[in-house]
């Protein structure tokens, strides 16, 4: 299965430190978000991925061409020139000729392990969205089931007492509900002419027509979503230190 990392964002609320680096090469244990992002994916199974860049492009493109000539992986780059003034909805559609044979879709500022991306390909759920189940931020996304186990809502604003889980913003999905994803994304962008929306708002209008469960992590699975300097000191206390330091 392919992987999409979208990953075009500002990353604003990590200033200064992205003024000159993009978030996906902040660095947490002096090792790049997306160097663990790549080693995660590759571990964990995946076939190929794709890089969504946007702001400061060009230095994300430049660290993925080197980590496939260190790593001997095949990682391509997709450029969203509009990154100022679209959302990740956006990277997701110009990423869409990989998509839709089915994908795992990441948000370019997530560490997680490899036994996360493991465990969503071995799961018999064919779209499923990784989440901490008995966990809840304020911040991130939560998940709402239905008493069948789908997915009923995903949202930011689902309150502690209504929330199941937290997303974790990984999520993946079989080649037919890629598809539906795609179309309302492209409804979205191009019809209702709204370029500036989160992906999880397609995911959302598609949740009554699509079957989409929840793949749990472990308790011992690390992962944290690092959008702000609390986030980022608390990472260096969640991630483990890689044991071989990345080379840029």
């Amino acid at each position: 299965m392919h992987a999409i990392i979208l990953a075009a964002g500002k990353g604003t609320r990590l200033l200064p430190m992205t003024e000159y680096t993009p978030k996906p090469l902040i660095e947490i244990h002096k090792k790049p978000i997306m160097a663990y992002q790549l080693d995660a994916l590759y571990k964990g199974g995946i076939d190929g991925v794709t890089v969504v860049v946007g702001y400061l492009g060009e230095s994300t493109k430049a660290f993925v061409e080197h980590y496939n000539k260190e790593h001997g992986t095949n990682a391509d780059v997709v450029v969203n020139n509009d990154y100022d003034t679209t959302n990740n909805m956006y990277s997701l559609w110009l990423a869409r000729e990989k998509m839709k044979n089915g994908s795992i879709v990441s948000n370019g500022d997530v560490i997680y392990s490899a036994n996360v991306i493991k465990g969503l390909l071995q799961s018999e759920k064919e779209s499923a969205f990784a989440v901490a189940p008995h966990m809840y931020d304020e911040e991130s996304m939560k998940v709402q089931l239905r008493q069948d186990g789908t997915i009923h809502t995903i949202s930011k604003k689902i309150s502690e007492k209504d929330a199941d889980a937290t997303s974790i913003d990984l999520y993946k999905f079989s080649s037919s509900d890629a598809v539906t994803l795609l179309k309302r994304c492209d409804e979205i962008l191009h019809t209702d002419k709204n370029m500036n929306d989160w992906t999880e708002v397609a995911i959302q209008d598609i949740l009554n027509t699509t079957k989409i469960y929840t793949h749990n992590l472990n308790p011992n699975d690390q992962w944290i979503e690092i959008d702000t300097h609390a986030d980022y000191d608390k990472a260096h206390d969640i991630i483990t230190p890689p044991s071989t330091i990345h080379r840029k």
